[in-house]
């Protein structure tokens, strides 16, 4: 075997094994997708103000209808709501191209830290309702097998552009959460903004 097929075949399969490895997505014991942590913060940072900034960075994030606070509990400090994300590639096999994804978030706040939970995630093909934890789990455990117009490897690749879309959008949206919970007017002594 000379230098150049050596190469050729080490390069084929590095690109092969990149390429089939799937995204891993935060499943809990259950197998659900759940984006869950509790932040710490120092105790300068108390609850009335957590959650007046949580809900200050919900509002200024999902201007649209279809995202609406579900419940809301100052005294408790929980407040949950439902928003959305679009993922903008192709779904093959379950119908989802540039469709809007819902999602509800959790928000638990006390002072020095705050959880968030970001979970039930449905997509929507024209008013038909796209279970996305359904459908990861049927790809994680390949249960999507192609056909002949789109191959398997095809559709693995497609799979994984979608699912790496979707956890790109759900870690910017925890990103900006973290950046407006973590924002120093939001410490005791400093004004919270008001709307």
């Amino acid at each position: 075997m000379n230098m150049k097929t050596l190469l050729t075949t080490l390069f084929s399969s590095i690109f092969f094994v990149l390429n089939a490895q799937k995204v891993q997505l935060p499943l809990t014991a259950d197998s659900v997708i759940q984006y869950e942590k509790v932040v710490q913060l120092d105790s300068t940072y108390k609850s009335q103000l957590l959650y007046k900034s949580a809900k200050t960075w919900f509002v200024d994030n999902f201007k649209s209808a279809k995202a609406t606070l579900q419940s809301e509990d100052q005294v408790n400090g929980r407040f949950s709501a439902k928003g959305r994300f679009y993922v903008s590639s192709g779904l093959v096999g379950s119908g989802v191209v540039g469709s809007p994804v819902y999602f509800t978030i959790q928000i638990d706040v006390k002072d020095g830290k705050y959880r968030y939970k970001v979970y039930n995630f449905i997509g929507d093909y024209n008013g038909y309702p796209i279970y996305v934890n359904q459908n990861y789990l049927k790809y994680l455990h390949d249960g999507y097998k192609g056909t002949f117009v789109v191959p398997q490897a095809k559709l693995n690749q497609k799979l994984n552009t979608i699912y790496t879309i979707f956890d790109s959008e759900v870690n910017m949206l925890i990103a900006s959460l973290n950046i407006a919970m973590r924002s120093e007017e939001r410490r005791v002594g400093k004004e919270c903004r008001s709307r």
